[in-house]
């Protein structure tokens, strides 16, 4: 009996419209807000052992495309579930072997936005089909064969972990950016070094236009500077942010002749130092990503908050300080963290070897800080290193607050804590903890002022030391009590600090336990008055 067996070729089939999840990931990658690895980077794991069939000899271009997912998928028609930018993996399940099948499913694929193809060897085919590998040559689709001892799961994990690599580099790179912002902010020709930064973050050019004014940084191959300005609208055709909230709109174009994607943004103020509108813009050899255009409204923000008067822009320029100084505070590099203490000791006048001041205040109350909150909190603190964080104020000082700075912030309502001396590389934690203290309703000091509110800790102290009110040298006792009292009651240290004879200090203690009308060998005694005169050191008994 003979049989007569006939093959059925199945046509393509037409493409199914995506769901709005998958077309909106499509957006996304299309505008290069994704994360990536190039392709030659993938190619050159040398554990995968990949050989790129198609094309024998790839341009540099080719290894440069960027990958944004390596999925598994073994379908005829994969495209439903295609984003654009994947290196495709696939064993063939489902391929139809013929020509005209292979050339219309390669087709599909740089209709979805594939970048390549990865066919991993068995257990479907032995070998890479050779339509396959004709249908990628006449198309100029890259494919990747894989040996069929690396599964795939190797391959896709090999993938993820070099994109978590490459989004390390650019924070660490966001970062470094964000630190020059910083400097740029407090240094002298502050939009020169802000271009200046952005230029090199980039690689490309960076434009800073006010008024007749323009500051230029970087270059690109091939690309005038005025080039950039001319593919922009005027600074007239920009559309207006409304006078309540300063902002800036932006335009994006692409100069097709030299593949440079180009970004600009109005800066605007509504009181700015010049009424003259300015505008930032910034053109890469590529196209911009998800972190440039971060560094971008970095840089825009930043130049803002430069251009705004002090009255205006003060607070928000001391917030974005503290802001980038705690930031640095906290990194991992210890060259950075030693040029921000530097800095940070420098604008406090702090000596080399002296300590800051961590400071944090909330309401009694419960209600949240506001950044309206910050002048006065940046004036009675005399500080420039100001935020509202937590629904808290936060402050760095060069010195602790006053004790009359303290009972007109408890007056006001504000229970405020403070920790200090510190290093500038402890201020991270210890305002995180200055927080929460203050939060619990703490008082300033984590000693005994934080027993009683400041106006009860004073009364107590001045009834515990008003024997030294009527006497002639009242003051002076009390001087020398304090100084021996801090010095655990060693005459000759004392006498030594105080620039006076041994003899003298015993003479004066003497006077001083006769008027108190006690035994000031009690160490309970003298916790209390050591206490009592730290908590009126700073003003006299009368005031």
């Amino acid at each position: 009996m003979i049989y007569l067996v006939t093959q059925f070729i199945r046509p393509y089939p037409p493409a199914a419209p995506p769901s709005s999840f998958v077309a909106g990931l499509r957006e996304v990658t299309a505008s290069g807000q994704r994360a990536s690895v190039p392709l030659g980077e993938l190619l050159d794991i040398s554990e995968l052992e990949a050989e790129l069939l198609v094309p024998v000899d790839a341009p540099s271009s080719l290894l440069r495309a960027p990958i944004v997912s390596v999925p598994v998928v073994d379908l005829a028609d994969p495209r439903p579930h295609l984003t654009g930018s994947e290196l495709l993996l696939t064993t063939g399940l489902g391929f139809v072997d013929d020509d005209a099948w292979y050339r219309d499913y390669v087709e599909a694929l740089q209709d979805a936005g594939t970048v390549a193809l990865g066919f991993g060897i068995e257990p479907v085919f032995d070998a890479v089909p050779a339509g396959l590998v004709g249908a990628c040559t006449r198309a100029g689709m890259p494919l990747v064969a894989f040996p069929p001892h690396i599964p795939f799961v190797h391959i896709t994990t090999a993938f993820y972990a070099a994109l978590e690599e490459a989004r390390m580099r650019r924070l660490e790179r966001l970062n470094a950016l964000a630190l020059a912002m910083m400097h740029a902010a407090l240094g002298h020709s502050p939009t020169v070094r802000v271009v200046n930064a952005l230029a090199r973050y980039l690689g490309g050019i960076a434009i800073v236009e006010q008024g007749d004014d323009r500051a230029v940084a970087g270059t690109i191959d091939g690309l005038a500077v005025q080039t950039v300005i001319d593919a922009l609208p005027s600074m007239d055709e920009y559309p207006d942010a409304p006078d309540e909230v300063p902002a800036h709109r932006t335009v994006r174009v692409t100069i097709e002749s030299a593949g440079v994607d180009v970004l600009s943004g109005t800066v605007r103020s509504s009181r700015a130092r010049v009424p003259a509108r300015s505008r930032l813009s910034i053109a890469a050899p590529r196209q911009l990503n998800g972190t440039d255009l971060t560094a971008f409204r970095l840089a825009i923000d930043t130049l803002r908050l430069v251009h705004s008067s002090g009255a205006a822009a003060s607070t928000s320029v001391d917030t974005l300080l503290m802001g980038l100084v705690v930031d640095a505070l906290m990194r991992p590099d210890p060259v950075v963290r030693e040029r921000t203490a530097r800095l940070l000791r420098s604008a406090l006048a702090v000596s080399r070897s002296g300590g800051v001041f961590a400071v944090a205040g909330r309401r009694i109350d419960g209600e949240a800080a506001h950044a309206a909150d910050l002048a006065w909190w940046r004036t009675d603190l005399a500080t420039p290193f100001v935020d509202v964080h937590d629904r808290a104020l936060r402050a760095i000082t060069a010195t602790a607050p006053r004790t009359a700075t303290r009972e007109t912030l408890a007056a006001a309502g504000w229970n405020i804590h403070v920790i200090g001396p510190l290093t500038p590389t402890e201020l991270p934690l210890k305002l995180a903890d200055a927080v929460l203290l203050a939060a619990s309703g703490a008082d300033e000091q984590a000693r005994w002022q934080g027993l009683a509110a400041l106006p009860e800790q004073r009364a107590a102290a001045r009834r515990l030391l008003a024997p030294f009110e009527p006497a002639p040298q009242g003051a002076e006792l009390r001087a020398t009590l304090h100084t021996w009292l801090q010095h655990h009651g060693a005459w000759d240290a004392t006498a030594r600090a105080l620039s006076v004879h041994r003899n003298v200090v015993r003479r004066q203690i003497a006077e001083c336990a006769s008027l108190l009308r006690a035994d000031l060998d009690d160490a309970r005694l003298r916790a209390e008055l050591l206490l009592a005169l730290d908590a009126l050191a700073e003003s006299p008994l009368d005031d």
